[in-house]
């Protein structure tokens, strides 16, 4: 097998033409066919380096191949140019010309491609979509001109629109605009399948584009399975959002199985590390919502150990994900960057919604045994003049079971059991301690939130409300959560704080 010539030999040989003052049409061909051989090496080249995420570099080889072009266009007019030259061949030099002139449009469209793909990797959404825009601006121009490559320039057009359309997707679903991310997934999916048949009959047209085209066909296959991983995600945060945890479990599941899927194939048709990488560290994300969700489902059905476990493997997931982000970055590798502060806070409410409900029926279980086993003890004091008792305004009764009979009085307080009533309004000393128990748990949770004085401020009276929790004085504790204000109510809301957050809004006036 005759071992290909190498690219420097290529670049000499085509210097020795690109000097010339004349070419005859034998001489002009095998220019042009060197040309091409050197273009679809250094096209190809600059694929390897933007898959392996080296873009900079991807970029060179690019500019490379645009000047290429760039003199092969100035040689075929100065041929052109030169009297003598005959008809036949003046019609292969235009036609050089052109196609030179339509490359260097798709090499530059393709420029701002690789632009976008660095900075939609890096998470910079905003100026990944420019770039696209960019883009699709040169294959515009180029589908819009009488250029061979015209074809070419409509298709690789509409599929940056539709990875516009795309990414648009992927903000909405971020703002948590689930029905508008469906859309805009679905519309992509439809357009990718046609999109692909284009692709093919353009690089069967034009042999020179073969390359771009080649790389846009990789492309469209990854994004068309990606496009089907995220469908399913959005579904799920919908379904989440719904509070339709079973139905949400069925597409995370099928989310995390295409992902995986599409690992594997990563890995068999031996993608850069990279790639691989990247892939590795998003569907460790994924996996990472998948866990939190069955934790979720797990807490529905009262399944604390499962949801001990779910948590953590959901604490694991995000970890690795980070970690290999972490390493990736210390590689000066350009890796995604999730974002993982609101997927722990997510993880922690469900912990104390956890903590919190397993308390609760294993407290209904104490009672209900309790009272299997205990007898009815009834207390009841009558009183002169009907089934009222009347007492001055600082009396104090105190009865160790149930009381049957209404006591009245301005300020009057009935002590039964560890349940205090005063002037008809009632919470117990338990309800008091378990209050406060949960401003302690949003009292250190927000504790790293805290970044002004006002929220510092708030912490502090959080605080205090807690201690009048703990000695039994309502009245304390609802003059300090109002004091503490809507910023703690609206954190005990978001971390699931139900009793903080229902104490704090009645304070508030809410």
């Amino acid at each position: 097998m005759t071992e290909p010539v190498p690219v420097s030999a290529l670049g000499s040989e085509l210097e020795r033409y690109e000097l010339a003052a004349e070419l005859s049409p034998e001489e002009f061909e095998h220019y042009y066919d060197t040309e091409v051989e050197l273009e679809s090496r250094l096209t190809a080249m600059a694929g390897e380096r933007a898959a392996q995420h080296e873009f900079a570099e991807s970029r060179d080889l690019l500019d490379e191949v645009i000047k290429l072009n760039q003199v092969m266009r100035e040689v075929a007019r100065k041929q052109l140019d030169r009297p003598g030259t005959g008809e036949p061949f003046k019609e292969r030099l235009v036609a050089a010309a052109d196609a030179a002139t339509g490359l260097i449009l798709l090499i530059q469209g393709q420029l701002c491609q690789n632009k976008a793909e660095e900075q939609l990797l890096g998470g910079n959404l905003v100026e990944g979509k420019v770039h696209l825009e960019q883009a699709s601006e040169c294959y515009g121009e180029l589908f819009g001109s009488s250029l061979p490559q015209s074809e070419t320039g409509r298709v690789a057009g509409a599929l940056t629109i539709t990875k516009i359309e795309f990414f648009d997707g992927v903000a909405a679903m971020q703002r948590g605009k689930y029905e508008m991310a469906m859309e805009s997934f679905e519309g992509a999916r439809s357009k990718y399948g046609v999109l692909k048949d284009d692709l093919e009959s353009a690089a069967d047209a034009d042999r020179r584009a073969q390359n771009t085209i080649g790389k846009l066909l990789r492309e469209l296959d990854d994004q068309f399975a990606y496009t089907d991983i995220m469908i399913r995600f959005v579904s799920f945060f919908g379904q989440m959002q719904a509070d339709n945890i079973g139905e949400a479990l069925v597409y995370v599941d099928d989310a995390v199985a295409l992902y995986e899927a599409w690992v594997k194939r990563a890995a068999a048709t031996a993608l850069p590390s990279q790639v691989q990488g990247s892939r590795a560290m998003e569907l460790a994300h994924f996996k990472g919502w998948r866990a939190w969700a069955h934790a979720e489902h797990a807490l529905e059905r009262q399944d604390w150990g499962a949801c001990q476990g779910q948590i953590l493997a959901a604490r694991t997931h995000w970890a690795d994900s980070s970690d290999l982000a972490r390493r990736h970055a210390l590689l000066g590798m350009l890796t995604p960057q999730y974002q993982t502060s609101n997927g722990e806070m997510l993880l922690q409410a469900t912990t104390r919604r956890w903590k919190s409900a397993k308390r609760l029926y294993e407290e209904i279980d104490r009672l209900k045994e309790y009272y299997r086993t205990a007898g009815a003890l009834t207390v009841t004091q009558n009183a002169y003049g009907g089934n009222v008792v009347k007492h001055e305004e600082t009396s104090n009764i105190s009865v160790g079971g149930n009381v049957e009979g209404p006591v009245a009085a301005g300020h009057a307080r009935v002590h039964v059991g560890d349940r205090i009533t005063t002037s008809g309004d009632t919470k117990t000393v338990t309800e008091l301690r378990d209050l406060a128990d949960n401003l302690a748990e949003l009292r250190e949770a927000l504790q790293s939130w805290a970044t002004t004085d006002a929220q510092r401020e708030s912490i502090t009276q959080l605080a205090t409300a807690e201690q009048q929790a703990r000695i039994g004085d309502e009245k304390g504790v609802a003059a300090h959560l109002k004091k503490a204000g809507q910023w703690a109510l609206t954190m005990a809301g978001k971390l699931a704080m139900t009793a903080a957050e229902t104490a704090i809004k009645t304070s508030l006036g809410g």
